[in-house]
């Protein structure tokens, strides 16, 4: 139950966080951010931002725990404030809703009011959590393994497919370099309706070697086979697969690019960089003549 201002704020930034990041996508979701705009600086309750598809995405959110509904005088500094930082999206939590003036002014300035019943219960909140994070769905893609899982309704169980023959005492569960890999090995299984094919990005990667660290299971890279008794590949334990195949596992110092300029076999080599160079602000009938140029001079 939310009881203060500040039970208010801390649940609102709990709550867009874990919307934003059931993947582990990176999105901060911060409390008592300063914004620069054009007249000054604004405190802002929660703030995050994100970039998809090129595009930043910022958004800020005031939190109100009043007693009645917000007026329109309330939320005018607000929207004020959002006016002036500019590129950014607004948003309100009321506790207690909003009056006709408030709700008429915040459609004019572009603001979105939501009150607490709006913010997803907590209990649902968390099975989707546990859904988007824990349970592999059938649009995620290996980076760079496919893992088959225990069918259950709709979706897996979060059981994974583990070889008859356990090697030292320790279950051996087997990781695919590809989803046709994969297919075909069910295909030839006796277990092809009780299983699933499951991607296994970077962030579930992780998840996977942290949740199966308590029943220290070896990890067996697949080559191509039909089946268990045809199956080659490689043990290798979970501390190594998260070395080898994670990439947040590797430092800035372990690689690094390093380029110099390359000197042409000929006069006037009409390089790709020369090319991309004379699109920039060209159509393509003058790109052309461009190159054209180049190679008679």
């Amino acid at each position: 139950m939310l009881k203060t201002w500040n039970d208010l704020e801390s649940y609102t930034q709990y709550v867009y966080s874990t919307l934003l990041n059931p993947r582990d996508n990176g999105v901060e979701v911060s409390r008592n951010v300063v914004l620069k705009g054009l007249k000054g600086e604004y405190q802002i309750d929660v703030f995050y931002q994100f970039e998809h598809a090129g595009f930043i995405h910022r958004v800020a959110i005031e939190c109100k725990y009043h007693n009645r509904p917000l007026d329109r005088d309330t939320i005018m500094p607000f929207c004020n404030k959002i006016t002036d930082i500019g590129n950014i999206i607004g948003v309100i939590v009321s506790k207690s809703g909003y009056q006709s003036g408030a709700k008429e002014y915040a459609e004019k300035h572009g603001i979105t009011l939501l009150i607490t019943e709006d913010l997803p219960k907590f209990n649902i909140l968390v099975a989707d959590y546990l859904i988007n994070s824990i349970l592999p769905s059938k649009d995620w893609i290996g980076e760079p393994f496919w893992i088959l899982m225990e069918r259950e309704e709709d979706n897996v169980s979060g059981s994974y497919y583990k070889f008859t023959q356990k090697h030292n005492g320790r279950d051996v569960i087997p990781l695919f370099f590809s989803k046709r890999e994969a297919i075909d090995f069910l295909n030839e299984s006796e277990q092809s309706l009780h299983f699933a094919i499951r991607g296994v990005p970077q962030h579930y990667l992780k998840r996977l070697i942290a949740i199966t660290e308590r029943l220290k299971p070896l990890f067996f890279l697949m080559l191509p086979a039909l089946n268990e008794e045809q199956a080659k590949g490689l043990l290798i334990e979970p501390t190594e697969l998260m070395k080898r195949y994670l990439l947040s596992e590797i430092s800035a110092e372990e690689y690094q690019e390093f380029y110099v300029k390359r000197k042409s076999r000929y006069k006037n080599e009409p390089t790709l960089l020369k090319i991309l160079k004379a699109m920039k602000g060209k159509i393509g009938a003058e790109l052309a003549d461009k190159i054209l140029k180049n190679k008679k001079t």
